[in-house]
């Protein structure tokens, strides 16, 4: 049975009816609707008292609360303030508890399989349906937001989807790019491993997170808790590291006679490590001040790693990609991804150069994920990529990204920016493009390839290998062919297959994020908890290690540093491990450390 909420015009009376009490042009109604099923067959077969004199709309959250403040009457007990209907909890804090009640009244299986769409669109509270001198006229945003929209589509010359036209079968010649060019910065001296650290993780986040740990165990009364001090965090924190470098199997073995370690034995008992990582918090728990982030725990600290990346000079070639927080805990905002080592956690987006340095992210968590509601217009991965290309102020940059995030207008947006940029795409998505079909490449051989180019200077390119590729640019297409090595199962030998000169850009330039996940899953920080607090936490400071090292590695190689005297992630992780257990002094200036050692002289 589906049902529509509708609204009568004399007196702004509020009911939810059968969507078969409404005519079939949908502008008038039979009213009103019994209780009893009965009751509703025969007044419908009779088509007793005919009402038109009301508006039919879907209405969000905050809409149905606010007609519910006033006192509004309703025929359905649950959203009445009738005291005859005592035995239904009349409170209610969404419109989910009134589409339960519908579907718990239902009255047989058949009825329960139709789903109403208008409720559905109704608990996402992103569409309006208004019916008043035009019949369902859709309404996907307010009237500023609309006429935001339509700015931004002629700003940035966006076409509307049905003037897109599509050519197939034409040459199509690579747009002559000038690519940006990075500055070099000038290099006096190598900072040493920690001072690359405090960048991103400041003393002050330390210092936040002694208070608030010790106003939690306060308002916890957690039995013997000595009040905590910075400095027992940084120890906390660099005990964390030392566990992802060395990866026991067990979190006790650090703490035994024969194996343990003396680094993390002689610095913090077990006990209080234990109480430290069941009590450790950023932020006051009972002043969450009505914010929507779900993430509000630990956004004091990812914000702090994001300013550090927002201020590092960027590559000429990005790309944007999904990250995953290995996480199979407690969290309503958990996200599974079969193609990720790590196909359980908390999903970011993420924008990093070809050497795997982060320079912004937007963590996903549904429907309150930090978007600009502009962008969100056009989807979620169109909408992430532009909201990460606000990071961009330069022209020339390429940018590389799969299907997940590919649109039409997202091409043209980055054109429409100098951005150039090529990615695997979804054929829907691309408003039917004249392309050879799967059969008929085939024929043509392995390595054969068309493109279909539109008016807007789109192209979008289709080859073949094992089986089709599809990509999309707003800068080239077929262009100069290369070719490259792939396995014949018929020859049982390597062959030379031609290849796109745009696959090529986008297999050069793609593996930006899995280059970082790669170096975050080496010495990931080794924790077994069900708190995903702890786990945002660790993962934060896993990221700001590992840009850390690559800002020192690529600073050391400008200076020309001996790559024997450059720190690999392991020893630059427990340099920094170790200034923060024992608080030592940073190098002087002119000092480097040689790899497995502390402190020498070049």
């Amino acid at each position: 049975m589906a049902y529509v909420v509708v609204e009568f015009t004399e007196g702004g009376t509020l009911a939810v009816v059968f969507n078969e009490w409404l005519t079939p042009r949908k502008s008038e109604v039979f009213w009103p609707p019994y209780e009893d099923q009965k009751k509703y067959n025969r007044a419908l077969k009779e088509k007793q008292e005919i009402m038109n004199n009301f508006s039919k709309k879907v209405l969000t959250d905050e809409d149905l609360l606010r007609y519910l403040e006033n006192d509004e009457d309703s025929d359905l007990p649950i959203l009445s303030d009738d005291d005859e209907n005592n035995e239904v909890e009349n409170h209610i804090e969404s419109f989910d508890e009134i589409t339960n009640y519908i579907n718990t009244t239902s009255h047989s299986d058949e009825e329960n399989v139709e789903v109403n769409d208008q409720l559905e669109e109704l608990q996402g509270g992103s569409r309006n349906y208004i019916n008043e001198n035009e019949e369902n006229v859709p309404i996907t945003e307010n009237t500023n937001n609309v006429e935001n929209i339509r700015n931004f589509y002629e700003s940035h010359q966006l076409t509307n989807k049905n003037e897109v036209s599509w050519m197939g079968n034409v040459q199509y010649e690579t747009r002559k790019v000038q690519w940006f060019e990075p500055v070099q910065e000038h290099v006096v001296d190598l900072p040493a491993p920690i001072e690359f650290f405090k960048k991103y993780i400041p003393d002050h986040i330390f210092t936040q997170m002694s208070e608030k740990t010790n106003l939690y165990a306060i308002q916890k009364n957690i039995a013997r808790f000595p009040p905590t001090t910075p400095e027992e965090i940084k120890k906390f924190f660099g005990i964390h590291i030392v566990m992802g470098n060395l990866q026991f199997p067990r979190v006790r073995m650090y703490w035994q006679k024969n194996i343990g370690i003396p680094l993390v034995q002689e610095n913090m008992a077990f006990n209080r490590f234990s109480k430290l990582r069941q009590t450790v918090h950023l932020v006051d728990v009972n002043d969450r001040q009505g914010t929507v982030d779900r993430l509000w725990k630990v956004r004091d600290l990812y914000n702090s790693i994001r300013q550090r990346c927002q201020e590092l000079p960027m590559e000429t070639f990005l790309c944007v990609d999904e990250q995953m927080v290995p996480f199979k805990g407690q969290i309503n905002i958990k996200q599974y991804i079969k193609n990720k080592p790590k196909k359980w956690g908390i999903k970011i987006f993420v924008l990093a150069g070809q050497s795997g340095l982060i320079y912004d992210f937007v963590i996903y968590q549904g429907s309150t994920t930090e978007l600009n509601p502009i962008y969100s217009h056009f989807g979620l991965g169109a909408g992430i990529v532009m909201q990460l290309c606000d990071r961009i102020t330069e022209k020339g940059h390429g940018l590389f990204f799969d299907n997940y995030f590919s649109t039409y207008h997202l091409l043209q947006y980055l054109q429409s920016k100098d951005i150039f940029a090529v990615g695997t795409i979804r054929i829907n998505r691309f408003l039917h493009p004249v392309l050879p079909t799967d059969k008929n490449l085939k024929s043509l051989g392995r390595g054969s390839s068309e493109v279909s180019v539109s008016k807007d200077g789109i192209v979008i390119t289709k080859w073949f290998d094992n089986k089709p590729v599809l990509v999309a640019s707003n800068f080239v297409g077929i262009g100069t062919k290369d070719v490259c090595k792939r396995w014949d199962k018929a020859s049982k030998n390597y062959i030379e297959v031609p290849r796109p000169e745009s696959i090529k850009y986008y297999n050069n330039n793609m593996g930006g994020v899995d280059k970082v996940d790669f170096l975050l899953s080496i010495y990931r920080s080794y924790v077994r908890s069900k708190k995903w607090t702890i786990r945002m936490i660790t993962h934060a400071v896993d990221i700001a290690l590992v840009n850390s090292w690559l800002e020192y590695r690529s600073k050391a190689m400008e200076l020309g540093v001996q790559k024997k005297y450059i720190l690999d992630l392991l020893s630059f992780r427990q340099e920094v491990a170790e200034h923060l257990i024992l608080h030592k002094d940073p190098p002087k200036k002119g000092q480097t450390i040689k790899r497995g050692t502390t402190c020498n002289n070049n």
